[in-house]
C-alpha cells in the first residue's frame, strides 16, 4: 500500500540466501548492493531492519576498515559496495530516528576519509565521481533527519561544517551557512570550518591554507577536492603579482604557503603550468598559464595518515 512503511525481516548482516550463494559464514557475510530490478515486489525477508543495519556498519568501520592484511583500494570497494546497500534497506524502509542518524553519520565520515585515502588511486580503483554521489546522498538524507523535533542534534554541527566546505562552491551554500550560523555560534568546529569558506570565497589562499593546516582530519577530507582549484587561482594570482623576470620565489616558500606535502610536489605543480623552475626558484611572466589537471595535487600536507580508519569514523 502506497505510504505504507516497510519493516525488514533478515535478522543478519546478510540474507541467508545471499550467504548460500556467496559459501560465507553469516557473521562475515554482509549484503552486497545490488540495483533493484523494475516492477519487482520487495521481498522484506531480504531487508535488514535498522537495528540490524546499525550493527552491520559498525562491523564494516571496526573490522574491515581497521585490516592492515589488505590494501586500502580492496577494502574501499568492499565497505563501500556494502554502505550502499545499507543506504539502500534505510531507504526501502524510510527509516528516521536516532539509530537512522548513526548508520548516516558514519556512512558520511566513510564517504569523506575515501576521499583522502584514494585522492591519487587511479580511476580503476576508485570512482570518485560515484564516491561524491553517495557522500551527498548520505549527508542530505543526514541532514534532513536532523530536523526532526525528536532526533538527536548533538553531532549536526560537525555535519554542517562538513556540508558546507565539501560543497563551498555551489549554489546556495553562503545562504545555508550563514542560515546555520545563527544556531552554531558557540560550535569550534563549525566557525573554524566558515572561516576556511570565508576566506575561500575572498580568495584569500593565504588564509585558507593556514586554516586548513589547524583543521580536524575528517575538514582536510571534506575540503580536498577544492585544494586543486584553489592552488590553481593562487599560482595564478602569484604569476602577476609577482610576473618580473627580475624576481626569484622560493619553491620552498611556494610549498609551505599552498601546503604540498612535498617541495618536489611544488615544483612538479609549477613547471606542469609552465612557470619555470630553476635551482629551486620560481619565475614568474605574467604570461597566460597552461591549463591542466592532475588529481595528485589535490594532496596536502599536515595529514595523519597513520591515524586509524575507525577511530576517524567511529570515535569513542
Amino acid at each position: 500500500m502506497e505510504g505504507e512503511l516497510l519493516e525488514g525481516k533478515c535478522l543478519f548482516m546478510c540474507p541467508l540466501s545471499e550467504q548460500t550463494r556467496l559459501l560465507a559464514h553469516e557473521i562475515k557475510a554482509v549484503k552486497e548492493y545490488a540495483r533493484p530490478a523494475a516492477g519487482k515486489a520487495i521481498d522484506l525477508n531480504l531487508i535488514r531492519p535498522i537495528d540490524v543495519l546499525l550493527k552491520t556498519i559498525r562491523y564494516l568501520i571496526k573490522s574491515v576498515a581497521n585490516r592492515q592484511d589488505k590494501p586500502w583500494a580492496a577494502i574501499y570497494s568492499f565497505v563501500s559496495n556494502r554502505i550502499r546497500a545499507i543506504k539502500q534497506d534505510l531507504t526501502i524502509q524510510r527509516c528516521k530516528g536516532n539509530k537512522a542518524i548513526l548508520v548516516l553519520e558514519l556512512a558520511t565520515r566513510f564517504y569523506l576519509c575515501s576521499e583522502l585515502k584514494m585522492v591519487d588511486a587511479p580511476v580503476e580503483e576508485f570512482d570518485p565521481i560515484l564516491n561524491k554521489e553517495q557522500l551527498l546522498d548520505a549527508i542530505y538524507k543526514l541532514l534532513e533527519l536532523y530536523i526532526d523535533d525528536t532526533a538527536n542534534c548533538s553531532n549536526q554541527a560537525e555535519f554542517e561544517s562538513y556540508n558546507m566546505l565539501y560543497n563551498l562552491d555551489t549554489e546556495g551554500i553562503k545562504v545555508r551557512a550563514m542560515l546555520m550560523n545563527t544556531y552554531f555560534r558557540e560550535s569550534v568546529i563549525f566557525q573554524h570550518a566558515l572561516r576556511i569558506c570565508k576566506a575561500a570565497w575572498q580568495k584569500n589562499y593565504v588564509r585558507f591554507f593556514k586554516l586548513i593546516s589547524k583543521s580536524s582530519y575528517l575538514c582536510k577530507c571534506a575540503v580536498l577536492r577544492h585544494i586543486y582549484r584553489i592552488r590553481r587561482e593562487a599560482i595564478q594570482t602569484m604569476n602577476i603579482a609577482y610576473g618580473n623576470r627580475a624576481s626569484r620565489f622560493p619553491i620552498e616558500k611556494l610549498a609551505q604557503i599552498l601546503q604540498f606535502k612535498e617541495c618536489s610536489l611544488a615544483e612538479e605543480f609549477s613547471s606542469a603550468y609552465g612557470i619555470e623552475v630553476t635551482c629551486n626558484q620560481l619565475t614568474f611572466t605574467k604570461k597566460p598559464l597552461i591549463a591542466f589537471q592532475d588529481r595528485r595535487f589535490n594532496t596536502i600536507a599536515s595529514t595523519d595518515d597513520d591515524i586509524s580508519i575507525s577511530a576517524i569514523i567511529a570515535p569513542g
